[in-house]
């Protein structure tokens, strides 16, 4: 009702009014965590005429161990391919997990011999538990997890699948090539920053789930060295690497 209100002392006209006030500060300077969150500032009635660095958020990314775990840890035969995919909420919309069950569909009907060779391994909450018994692939529901333990999942992981529909920056993307896992996964949001399509990963056509099962099955032959993985988000996500570029941000600034 705020929102839709065509009058000018509305809530949200209010708090746009007293942002405006407060960016018009000469002083103050914006960073934006994305390339996809600067270019869609730039859009923004309030911060369109402002300046917007782009500074990614740091990440843990050295305390991750890229060696794969053996799958007998887990009790999957040595020759299957896991994919990893977890959310705070996994059934949240914006994470797409009717995406993902399309696409296990698909790969079941379209390409029976890679549905063959495939293991989900899936992590965080979900409120509606019977979307999983619709995913056609075998898969592994751990539920909610720490932090903590993120990385010892992904170390059994060959995979790390993103089916979101956007993402303003891709912590989970970071954490699986940190693991050593290839990310497959959309580009409508940070995710691009992130992921170099068929170098570190696969960016699949947004929503297309029939992409999605190519970028797997691109993944699964794909020789990509898990310590290269590791060491790219390293050299770019890193506490030291983030640090030094808002000190030099801040340098030019003064």
């Amino acid at each position: 009702v705020y929102l839709a209100s065509q009058s000018s002392t509305d809530l949200s006209h209010r708090s746009w009014r007293k942002k405006k006030a407060l960016y018009a500060m000469p002083n103050l300077h914006f960073v934006s965590v994305s390339n996809w969150l600067a270019d869609k500032s730039r859009h923004s009635s309030l911060l369109g005429v402002k300046k917007v660095e782009v500074i990614p958020n740091t990440m843990p990314v050295e305390s991750f161990a890229y060696n794969r775990k053996p799958n007998a840890d887990v009790g999957l035969q040595p020759e299957v391919k896991v994919l990893a995919m977890g959310a705070a909420r996994l059934d949240d919309p914006v994470k797409g997990f009717d995406i993902l069950i399309d696409t296990t569909r698909y790969i079941r009907e379209h390409r029976p011999q890679l549905a063959h060779k495939l293991h989900l391994m899936l992590f965080g909450d979900i409120r509606d538990d019977s979307l999983l018994q619709q995913l056609a692939l075998p898969y592994t529901h751990l539920g909610t997890i720490r932090n903590h333990q993120i990385a010892d999942v992904l170390s059994h992981a060959d995979i790390l699948l993103s089916t979101s529909l956007y993402e303003s920056f891709g912590a989970t993307l970071i954490e699986g090539q940190a693991a050593g896992c290839v990310p497959v996964t959309f580009g409508n949001g940070g995710q691009t920053d992130i992921v170099d399509h068929l170098r570190t990963g696969y960016v699949a056509q947004y929503k297309s789930c029939e992409d999605m099962a190519n970028g797997i099955e691109w993944a699964v032959s794909a020789s990509i060295d898990r310590a290269m993985l590791h060491n790219e988000v390293v050299n770019r996500f890193s506490p030291q690497v983030i640090a030094r570029r808002y000190i030099d941000y801040f340098s030019s600034l003064l």
